[in-house]
């Protein structure tokens, strides 16, 4: 299949067509929709496009249910399995919670790295330098919580079973959804948030299902299995196989958490909750308004593009690229009214930069078209004022300050200027 490309930008892949301009676009030259079912449109014709280009196929979690069952067996998992099973055994009756929360809260330890690796789309294996990696801030603070939970839970189990039993369910229920709030807003806090744990199952809706019944049935096997062989096996052994087998249950229950937030990650928006990603966003943005800029130029789009310049403008004031394009653009559209305003933006994003330079020739060039201009702010007339000053260019520091104090008797920097100028002329 020969590869189109955007009729724009001729070294960027086209993924759309508008058969009303009968053209191939790019990302960047489409008016994206805010409804996700609905195709975004042409900047021209403001008409709908057609993909050219067949989505990317995600497997969904449950159909690859075994991927998530050997997934933490990998050498380093199967370690940690005999370390917990072993574990028990190594200390004294008295410090069994003790040893029951370290061992849990390694393991959990080790389910948040599987669920980082899940969230990245790829069911690979992690190795201890991945681990050590992971463990800091938010990796400890949630591991920690787990412990206490499960340890918690195994206490109850001993003392009020049928309790214990029901709170159980409940937490296989609520909790892939708690880790899921707790991963899309980065805090410990969110993992006890109750409006930010049922937006995210309403985000899910019905395919928050399969992850609450991965996690209920691998605690029912857990419960079975424990329940079979007690009678058999010694206190701490039958201690030691329920930490390992309800860790391997929170490992795949972790696993196949960090799959969904990979297979809905937009519907879950946890694409800029970073400042860097943030900033990315920020950049890509402009990036793609840019290139709409160049569309609508192409085309003689100039209200358009216009619009579209004032609207950069006003957000990076001190852009000089930005100021200098809606200000060229104004003088090519001879707009009277607009031009002489954003002449002032321009310079003073000249000025904030340190291109005062650029910003006295900008105020020349348009003193030729305008003779009678004069900038609209007492700061800005102060500062070119200070400019011309530098220069030597004494007679256009004059011209600037006069009748600044009538015309802005509030600004006192401006009197004081002019007061001492005219002190140094005399």
């Amino acid at each position: 299949m020969t590869t189109q490309y955007c009729k724009y930008h001729p070294l960027s892949q086209a993924n759309w067509y508008c058969s009303t301009c009968q053209m191939s676009l790019c990302d960047d030259c489409i008016q994206p929709s805010v409804e996700r079912e609905v195709l975004p449109t042409c900047l021209l014709c403001s008409k709908e496009v057609s993909s050219l280009q067949q989505a990317e196929v995600v497997v969904p979690f449950w159909l690859q249910y075994t991927h998530f069952m050997r997934l933490p067996l990998s050498l380093l998992g199967i370690f940690l399995l005999i370390v917990l099973f072993v574990f028990p055994q190594l200390f004294p009756d008295k410090l069994m919670l003790l040893a029951a929360l370290m061992a849990y809260s390694v393991s959990a330890l080790y389910g948040w790295s599987l669920m980082q690796q899940s969230a990245t789309g790829e069911l690979k294996d992690i190795n201890l330098q991945t681990l050590v990696k992971q463990t800091k801030g938010l990796a400890l603070q949630i591991s920690l919580v787990m412990g206490v939970v499960l340890t918690g839970l195994d206490w109850l189990s001993l003392h009020y079973s049928k309790v214990a039993m029901l709170l159980n369910i409940a937490a296989a229920i609520v909790f892939p959804a708690m880790l899921i709030s707790a991963t899309v807003d980065k805090s410990l806090s969110a993992l006890f948030k109750v409006d930010q744990i049922k937006q995210v199952i309403s985000s899910l809706r019905f395919f928050y299902v399969p992850v609450f019944m991965v996690s209920v049935v691998l605690w029912l096997i857990s419960f079975a299995v424990i329940s079979l062989l007690a009678d058999v096996l010694m206190p701490l052994t039958a201690q030691g196989l329920n930490q390992s087998l309800h860790a391997y249950g929170v490992w795949v229950m972790m696993s196949v958490v960090g799959y969904v937030l990979f297979q809905f990650q937009q519907v879950l928006g946890i694409e800029s909750q970073t400042k860097h990603k943030k900033r990315s966003v920020i950049a890509k943005q402009t990036d793609k308004q840019i290139a709409r800029l160049e569309v609508y130029l192409k085309e003689g789009a100039f209200d358009k593009a216009a619009s579209l310049l004032k609207t950069l403008a006003e957000k990076q004031p001190n852009n000089s690229d930005i100021q200098e394009k809606y200000y060229q653009l104004l003088v090519f559209m001879k707009d009277t009214e607009l031009a002489p305003l954003q002449a002032s933006n321009y310079m003073n994003a000249l000025l904030q930069n340190g291109q005062k330079q650029q910003a006295l020739q900008v105020f020349l060039k348009l003193k030729c078209l305008i003779p009678d201009f004069k900038p609209a702010s007492p700061e800005m007339n102060f500062d070119l004022a200070k400019a011309f000053m530098e220069t030597g260019d004494y007679q256009r520091v004059v011209d600037l300050l006069t009748d600044l104090h009538k015309e802005h008797p509030h600004f006192l920097q401006g009197n004081i200027f002019q007061a001492l100028l005219l002190v140094h002329l005399l």
